[in-house]
């Protein structure tokens, strides 16, 4: 019962709107971004962005 806030800045722009736009049924977008689990070991946190917080 986990999950991840990421906000990203101007720079990710182009990579989280075709994340965004993309089905994942279709596509595999696991390899966009670099992630990481923190504490909580469950809770995937994109490397890339200012801002991440897991919950």
């Amino acid at each position: 019962m986990t999950f991840s806030v990421n906000i990203p800045n101007p720079d990710n722009l182009v990579k989280t709107d075709y994340v965004g736009i993309v089905s994942g049924h279709n596509t595999d977008k696991s390899k966009v971004f670099d992630y990481f689990v923190g504490d909580l070991e469950t809770a995937p946190m994109i490397d890339e962005f200012p801002i991440t917080m897991e919950c």
